[in-house]
C-alpha cells in the first residue's frame, strides 16, 4: 500500500471544511428563521409564569445589546464565524450565566461513552 496521493487528500480536507462551514451557516440560520427573537420569547415566558415581570422592555433591550442581536444580521454571522473558530460559543440562553463549552464538557463523557 503507497502513500495516499496528494490530490485525493486535498479533495477530501475540502469537503470536510465546507461541510463544516455550512454546517455552521445553517446552525447560525435556522433560529433568525423564527418570528420574534429568543429573547423576547423567554420574557413572555417569565410573564406568563411569574404574571408580571418588571422593566421588561429595559431588559429585553440590555440582554439584546449583551449578546448582539441589536447588529445587523451580517455583523452577527461575522462575530459568530469569528467566536467558532476561536472555540468561543458564548453564554447559554436556557441555563444563563453558564456558557455553552461548560454545558458541553457536562454532556461530553456521555457522548463519548454512548459510542464505545
Amino acid at each position: 500500500m503507497g502513500p495516499i496521493p496528494r490530490n485525493y487528500l486535498m479533495r477530501r480536507l475540502g469537503i470536510f471544511f465546507l461541510t463544516i462551514f455550512l454546517a455552521a451557516t445553517i446552525i447560525w440560520l435556522i433560529p433568525r428563521l423564527a418570528p420574534g427573537d429568543p429573547i423576547t420569547a423567554m420574557i413572555d415566558r417569565m410573564t406568563r409564569t411569574a404574571g408580571y415581570v418588571e422593566n421588561s422592555d429595559v431588559i429585553i433591550e440590555g440582554w439584546k445589546e449583551r449578546f448582539g442581536l441589536n447588529d445587523p444580521l451580517p455583523v452577527q454571522y461575522v462575530r459568530y464565524l469569528g467566536n467558532m473558530l476561536s472555540l468561543d460559543f458564548g453564554y447559554s440562553l436556557a441555563y444563563f450565566p453558564t456558557t455553552v463549552s461548560q454545558l458541553i464538557a457536562q454532556a461530553l463523557p456521555w457522548t463519548l461513552g454512548l459510542l464505545l
